[in-house]
């Protein structure tokens, strides 16, 4: 009986040892295309190369995956309700079949669609794993739609940090990036942050909904539509860690 303790105290920090794995990373790219026939490159198509955890036996790993293909699932999406799909073949092949569907019953009114994935791992330290998922989609209508998203996963578990995990200071981190805006787009401290033409809700400054570590720099990135028109694209904003620092919980 006595063996018992220690047998699940071995077992225990075996699993640990397994999660404390540093985690490796593997890119592999998914693609498909609508069936012929079309016009050479105006084809349906929809590509996914996507940075996937290989690391084995590990719930860490799993978790990034998972996380991960369910945010492209929702990106690649035009639906109000998105699929669940448990995986990016699946992904992929939604997205053309609903074309395919379309095409079927309006076939002078369906212009090929395009999806365009990109996910690498920009930035991996003990404290924050960060990747930039870079999208483009098309489907119907006057443009498509690009955009950045930033996962920062919490390396220790694999989960997405919250905005509240993530930074110590909102009004300190809001003020500094506030004051960068400003600055780049040259608006004037004493008039509104719409005053030349930018679209805050209320008129009222907000941090974005993107952040993205880099080796040597931190980004709060706008994209299309967040706080500005389609015309004028997205909003990146630079910074050192040196100034950064002081508002992040993480170091």
């Amino acid at each position: 009986m006595k063996l018992y303790p220690l047998f699940f105290a071995s077992l225990f920090l075996m699993v640990s040892c397994q999660d404390n794995k540093e985690l490796v990373f593997e890119n592999k790219k998914f693609e498909r295309s609508s069936a012929s026939p079309c016009p050479e490159n105006e084809c349906t198509k929809a590509v996914i190369d996507i940075a996937v955890a290989t690391t084995p036996n590990s719930v860490i790993a799993d978790s990034i995956n998972k996380t991960t293909l369910n945010v492209i699932s929702h990106i690649v999406s035009f639906d109000e309700e998105p699929n669940k799909s448990t995986s990016y073949d699946q992904i992929i092949t939604s997205f053309v079949d609903s074309y395919n569907a379309l095409k079927k019953e309006y076939p002078k009114e369906s212009t090929p669609w395009q999806a365009e994935i990109k996910g690498r791992v920009e930035y991996q330290s003990p404290q924050v794993l960060s990747m930039h998922i870079e999208h483009y989609t098309f489907s119907g209508g006057a443009h498509g739609y690009q955009g950045v998203r930033g996962l920062n996963f919490n390396p220790e578990n694999g989960h997405l940090y919250t905005a509240e995990e993530l930074i110590l200071d909102q009004k300190g981190l809001s003020d500094l990036i506030e004051q960068k805006l400003r600055k780049q787009l040259k608006i004037p401290a004493e008039k509104g942050i719409n005053s030349t033409g930018l679209m805050f809700e209320d008129d009222l400054f907000k941090l974005p909904e993107t952040f993205l570590f880099f080796k040597d720099e931190f980004v709060a990135y706008y994209n299309t539509y967040e706080i500005a028109s389609y015309a004028d694209g997205p909003t990146k904003l630079v910074f050192t860690y040196a100034e950064v620092a002081p508002f992040l919980r993480v170091k």
